[in-house]
């Protein structure tokens, strides 16, 4: 049922899914910040594959517990990568 407490605890863990990715991503390249090129290409790299893994870990133990509701958990965790990609069009420079 749409906004019952199941739903808010799994777009919660959705939203987890991708912000922690994302915080591990943008830490492993900011370690680089003024390096050469090449070593942030290789951060970049080494970043997104982590990312990429954690994304998989987290759904797999999302995934674990029987009472969640699975829509929810896509659409907490589609919302909260729209945010990232909103917040890079409305940056000010």
């Amino acid at each position: 049922m749409l906004g019952d407490g199941l739903s808010a605890k799994s777009a919660f863990y959705g939203g987890l899914a991708a912000l922690i990715p994302n915080w591990y991503f943008a830490r492993k390249i900011k370690q680089h910040n003024g390096q050469e090129a090449r070593i942030i290409v290789r951060a970049f790299y080494a970043g997104e594959s982590g990312k990429l893994i954690l994304t998989a870990i987290l759904f797999a133990l999302i995934l674990q517990d029987p009472r969640i509701d699975f829509m929810a958990v896509l659409t907490g965790y589609m919302a909260a990568l729209t945010v990232f990609w909103f917040a890079l069009f409305i940056r000010k420079y």
